[in-house]
This record gives structure tokens, sequence and C-alpha cells, in this order.
């Protein structure tokens, strides 16, 4: 899978939370009919608790986009999609945390990010992620994440005969 130990098979993945609080997903992977583009939302909406109505992406695009790699050698889901798993893991713990401090709750833990929304599970309050993004700064609503595939080399030996 991937490129292997010639060139190094890596992808940089960005999801950003919108001012209408929906998560944008930057894709520098094209998707050429084998369904990366559902994959990507899927991995998102599942990490972010959200559903698809909370989630746009941004297919390539060289001004938007981060490099990521062909898509080719059945690499896309593997590489790109544990970019995308550091980004969005990345970006809850960050506003879970910023949540924590906003509900006044004693850790991240009694925070939870719903569809479209952020609760506090102690006190019962919620707040939308349109309103919440309003609290943030730009820097605070944005995490990349990258990934290099891992590669073995192996030596063959001689056999003498």
């Amino acid at each position: 899978m991937g490129y292997g130990p010639v060139v190094p098979d890596c992808a940089n993945a960005k999801i950003e939370l919108t001012e209408e609080g929906k998560f944008r997903i930057f894709a520098g992977v094209v998707d050429m009919g084998q369904g990366n583009a559902t994959t990507y939302l899927q991995i998102v909406g599942h990490i972010l608790n959200q559903d698809p109505s909370h989630l746009e992406l941004v297919l390539p695009d060289t001004a938007r986009t981060l490099p990521s790699g062909s898509a080719s050698a059945s690499r896309t889901t593997y590489t790109f999609g544990n970019a995308l798993i550091e980004a969005a893991q990345s970006l809850k713990d960050r506003l879970l945390k910023r949540a924590k401090d906003l509900f006044m709750a004693d850790v991240k833990e009694e925070t939870a990010l719903t569809p479209g929304g952020i609760r506090d599970l102690s006190g019962n309050q919620e707040i939308s992620l349109s309103e919440f993004a309003r609290f943030l700064n730009p820097s605070e609503k944005v995490a990349t994440g990258f990934f290099q595939a891992p590669w073995l080399r192996t030596f063959q030996q001689k056999i003498r005969p």
C-alpha cells in the first residue's frame, strides 16, 4: 500500500469550525469515484459527533487544501484518513477544553459535542456551535493533522548452493 520506501507517503489534513457552526474538512486528495469524500465525512462525523448537515467538504483546491499526495495505490483512506483522525481529535480536544472554561466545568469530560452544539453534561446547558465559534480566536477554530505511512525495508539474503 502506498508509495513504499523511495518516496515518503504522507498526507496533511485540515478541519475548521466555521462561523455558521459547521465543520469544514479540507481534503487535498481527489475522489475519483472510490468513495473517499464520503469516507472523510464519516470519519470526522464520528469523532466530532456530527451528522452530515453539520459537515462541509472542500475537495482538492491548491489555494485552500494542504498537499496530501495522489489518489493512487490504495493509499488515500489510510494516509489521509489517519491525518484526518489526528486533526479531528485535536480540534475536538481543544473545543471541549474551551467549553469546559465557558461552562465553568471541573474537567473537559463534563462537556460533549452534540450535533450542532456543545453540551455541559453536569449542568445540562448547551450552546450552538455557531454561537460557541464567536468565543474562539481564529487559530482555535482550525486544526491540522499529519500522517506518514510507515514502511519496512526487507533484505533478501543470497542463498548459496
